[in-house]
C-alpha cells in the first residue's frame, strides 16, 4: 500500500473513531426506545442499527463490536423473517436481545475511552 494510501486509510479510520460517541448515542437511544415500547417498528430500527455496525466496526479494526452487532442484527432478522402469527412477543425479543444490546453499548463505550485515552 502506498503513502497515499495508508493516509487514507487512517483518515477514514479517524473520521470513523470521531463517530463513536454518536454511534453509542444512536444505539442507547434505539434500544431504550424499544425497550419503552416494544413492536415492530422498534424491532426494524434497531435491526438498521446493528446491521450498520456490523458492516462497519471490523474494517476500521473494531472486530467485537462488528461481532456483537452482527449477532444483534442476525437475533432480529430471524425475528424479523418469521410470520407475525409465529414470532414470540416483542417483549420476549427484548428480553432475548438484552445481553447483546448491552454488549455493544459496552462495546462502543470501551472504544470510545481507548480512543481518548490514545489521544
Amino acid at each position: 500500500m502506498n503513502e497515499a494510501s495508508q493516509q487514507r486509510l487512517a483518515e477514514l479510520r479517524t473520521r470513523y473513531e470521531r463517530s463513536l460517541p454518536d454511534k453509542r448515542a444512536t444505539v442507547e437511544r434505539a434500544w431504550h426506545a424499544f425497550l419503552a415500547s416494544p413492536d415492530e417498528r422498534g424491532a426494524l430500527a434497531l435491526h438498521s442499527i446493528a446491521h450498520r455496525l456490523a458492516g462497519s466496526a471490523s474494517p476500521y479494526g473494531y472486530d467485537a463490536i462488528g461481532a456483537v452487532a452482527q449477532s444483534l442484527d442476525g437475533m432480529i432478522s430471524d425475528w424479523l423473517k418469521r410470520a407475525p402469527s409465529e414470532r414470540e412477543s416483542a417483549r420476549s425479543l427484548a428480553t432475548y436481545l438484552a445481553p447483546s444490546a448491552s454488549a455493544l453499548i459496552d462495546g462502543l463505550a470501551h472504544a470510545i475511552e481507548t480512543v481518548r485515552a490514545s489521544a
